[in-house]
Parts: C-alpha cells; sequence; structure tokens
C-alpha cells in the first residue's frame, strides 16, 4: 500500500519501481555478504551477521513493496488500449511467469545453497536483481508512463474522514436523511466528493472485513516452512 502510494503521489509507477529495485539488489548484495566464508582469521563475528541480515531484510522488503505495488500497474498500462482481451492475457502470462519464478527460487537456487553454500545461492538472487533492472531500465524509451495524478488512498482516506468528522453533526434542522454515513461526504449532501467516489469506497470498506481474514490465513500458512 504505501508503495503504491508512494508512486501515484510523489514518484510514479516507474521511478518507484526503479528505485525499489536498487534497494532490493543492494539488500541481496549485503544477504550475499553475510554469507560469505572468510575464513578463521577474517570471519565476521555472529553480531555482525545479524546487523548484515537486519539491514538486507529490511531494505529488500521496502524494495519488494515498491516494486509488487507498481510492476503490474505499469505493465497494464502499456496495453489498456488493446482491449480486455490482450489486458487479461498480459496479466496471465504475469502471474505464469511469478510461479516460474518461485519454481526456480525453490529448486534451483536452493539446491545451489544446500549443496554448495548460501552465499552462491544468494548471488544468484543478486545477480537476477541486476539482470531484472538492466533489463527494465533499457525499455525505457518505449514505456507508456503516465503522470502521477494523486492516491486513490489519500482520497479514500478523506472521505472516510469526512464522513465520520460530520457525524459529529446534529440531526434535524432540515438535515436530509442520510442512508449511510458516508452519504455525508458526497456533494449533493453538502460534503466534497462526487458520489460515485463514496459509493467506491463504501464497496471497499463492504470488502475489507474478508480480506482481514487474509491475514489470519498467510499467518498460519507462513509458518509450514
Amino acid at each position: 500500500m504505501i508503495g503504491g502510494w508512494v508512486a501515484d503521489t510523489f514518484l510514479g509507477r516507474y521511478n518507484t519501481i526503479y528505485g525499489s529495485s536498487l534497494l532490493y539488489v543492494v539488500g541481496t548484495i549485503i544477504l550475499a555478504t553475510a554469507t560469505f566464508d572468510y575464513g578463521a582469521s577474517y570471519g565476521l563475528s555472529t553480531g555482525s551477521k545479524e546487523a548484515f541480515l537486519g539491514i538486507s531484510l529490511l531494505l529488500i522488503s521496502i524494495g519488494t513493496g515498491g516494486i509488487k505495488a507498481n510492476v503490474s500497474p505499469l505493465g497494464a498500462d502499456q496495453i489498456e488500449n488493446e482491449g480486455p482481451v490482450i489486458v487479461q492475457r498480459f496479466f496471465d502470462w504475469f502471474y505464469w511467469f511469478i510461479q516460474l519464478g518461485s519454481f526456480l527460487a525453490y529448486t534451483a537456487v536452493v539446491t545451489v545453497q544446500q549443496e554448495a553454500s548460501f552465499f552462491y545461492g544468494y548471488v544468484i538472487t543478486a545477480l537476477s536483481m541486476f539482470l531484472a533492472i538492466t533489463l527494465f531500465i533499457s525499455g525505457r524509451k518505449y514505456y507508456i508512463i503516465h503522470p502521477h495524478k494523486g492516491s486513490y488512498l489519500t482520497d479514500t482516506m478523506k472521505i472516510i474522514w469526512e464522513g465520520l468528522k460530520k457525524i459529529q453533526c446534529r440531526a434535524g434542522e432540515g438535515e436530509v436523511h442520510i442512508f449511510h454515513w458516508l452519504d455525508r461526504a458526497k456533494q449533493s449532501l453538502g460534503g466534497t466528493y462526487q458520489g460515485q467516489s463514496v459509493e467506491d469506497v463504501k464497496s471497499v470498506l463492504r470488502i475489507v472485513p474478508i480480506f482481514l481474514t487474509f491475514i489470519l490465513y498467510w499467518t498460519i500458512y507462513g509458518q509450514v516452512g
């Protein structure tokens, strides 16, 4: 969510992906450094390795957030005028390649880590990210890049805030009947936002309880490994 917000509000999707990728590749380099065998005389202390690990995971997590939030929308921007069939085909291939990447990570890379060393396994990931950044930059002049125009997340929070704020107003005195507390944010009822925007936020809020259950699912699923 933060990665999408930064792209929509400040940097745009391309710049956010590029910057996040740089953080990601630095994180993988640090991770490989922490697992390198320096020998008995020059080995890193356990505390140093833990610090390297913490920094690398922090950079990788921030990089992942910036990439995943924007890479598929940027891809969709390239073919948005080609019709829904082409867009669907793009996302089909997009997720197939994600699964292919996961397959290689859990087979080839893990085999290298178990049979050779963790260092070489993490070198593969660092080189893969470096190659990905190189390919991404090389296509810059061919991309359709839309300027950032503000964040839906920001507008959503403002609509929710306006609806909550106006709940404090006294009923009566000619007030129009309100069917939903967010209706107070509609322009037709004295608010600031268009009716459709408010209705969209209402739709999002209705599915929030469902998405909250995903947290429990993935928390449990993540412990299986």
